[in-house]
């Protein structure tokens, strides 16, 4: 999985076939992509986590450093 922002878009690349999705911001610093919301977790400014809640299960992942 792979989230790049351009131009104030939160852009979600997921699976192996590198699909792009945009994802619409819900409020609350939530986005959604279809029936499933995407949140982010900051520390001293940085995201560090994502949290993927897809309805059917509920995922924490860690930002991987280059």
């Amino acid at each position: 999985m792979e989230v790049i922002i351009d131009a104030g878009e939160v852009i979600l690349t997921i699976g192996l076939f590198g699909n792009k999705d945009t994802l619409d911001y819900v409020g609350g610093k939530k986005w959604a992509l279809g029936n499933s919301f995407i949140s982010f977790v900051e520390e001293e400014g940085n995201v560090s986590e994502l949290h993927y809640d897809a309805g059917a299960g509920y995922y924490i992942l860690k930002k991987q450093e280059d």
